[in-house]
């Protein structure tokens, strides 16, 4: 089920915005499509790698002798693919939906071709401008996760954590941020739009509110481009940026 899947087939009636609250019900039957349609088509081949393989070097040196068209994804964010009606058919099929489920996922599939089209309010402006307090440890570790806009490392475009106890989540904290990059429509993450990044604080004020929360805490990583997307983006707003505790 891997994220990319659901990345590229997030369009007609697998369609969700896991941000439109007004829309849940119709979304959830949608999503419940997409991850069928996944296992009922999609296949991706991996590699067993021993542990004590240098995983950070490994990835530029594949990435060097691969096919541009194979790394697409590395660089910009996977592309969204029109609904390839005939086999979401077959799926549908399947699942034997409900008429209300067929009525949902048309439903949705309407609210994707019309995707965009809305103006944010001043309300929702400023509901995303303002980041909500950090929780309060102490935490066991906090995991870290970073969107960027672009396949430049500092296009910070969101940053996520989770709090640990007990090997339990406990809170979770999340805040977009406004890259100031150009192009942000076709390459933004396709769950983030740029009217959302638009309105929201840089990446030095959303830092000084992570920066002191984090520091003498352990912190996870989901790999190496986490640490390397911070790391850049402190080093462009270094004038106003507090010092990043480092990520494990």
């Amino acid at each position: 089920m891997s994220h990319y899947f659901s990345r590229m087939y997030n369009s007609g009636r697998m369609y969700r915005d896991r941000f439109e609250v007004s829309s849940k019900a119709d979304s959830d039957v949608a999503k419940r499509l997409r991850n069928a349609f996944v296992a009922d088509h999609c296949r991706a081949v991996w590699v067993a790698l021993p542990d004590d393989a240098p995983i950070a070097a490994l990835e530029p040196s594949v990435l060097v002798i691969a096919p541009k068209e194979a790394v697409a994804w590395n660089r910009r964010g996977t592309n969204v693919y029109p609904e390839p009606v005939a086999l979401v058919d077959e799926t549908i099929a399947r699942l034997n939906f409900s008429t209300s489920q067929l009525a949902a996922i048309e439903r949705q599939r309407l609210r994707y071709e019309t995707r965009g089209t809305a103006v944010l309010s001043n309300k929702t402006e400023m509901r995303e401008s303002t980041p909500t307090a950090l929780p309060k440890g102490p935490f066991q570790f906090v995991a870290l996760d970073v969107e960027t806009a672009n396949s430049d490392r500092a296009s910070v475009c969101q940053i996520g954590l989770a709090f640990v106890i007990d090997g339990e989540i406990r809170a979770t904290w999340s805040s977009y941020v406004d890259p100031k990059s150009q192009g942000l429509a076709l390459q933004l993450d396709p769950w983030i739009t740029a009217d959302r990044v638009r309105h929201a604080p840089s990446f030095a004020e959303v830092m000084s509110l992570v920066g002191p929360a984090l520091e003498g805490t352990t912190v996870i990583q989901h790999s190496g481009f986490d640490c390397g997307a911070i790391s850049a983006a402190c080093q462009e707003s270094m004038r106003n940026c507090v010092a990043v505790p480092d990520l494990a």
